[in-house]
């Protein structure tokens, strides 16, 4: 086993009051895959692929 620490910046997206973050990406259905108060967002993830909507 490989042990690596890194130094790293967390970001994290928080709905403002009345409202949730939900993804641009949807499923087959058409309904967003993610449906959040709160995101953290991954490697590569941008606050661009998120929409904030009233709940």
């Amino acid at each position: 086993m490989q042990v690596e620490q890194k130094q790293v910046t967390l970001r994290k997206l928080v709905a403002g009051e009345g409202k949730i973050l939900v993804s641009k990406t949807k499923d087959e259905e058409g309904n967003p895959t993610v449906k959040s108060k709160e995101v953290y967002l991954a490697n590569g993830a941008s606050e661009f692929d998120f929409e904030e909507v009233d709940e």
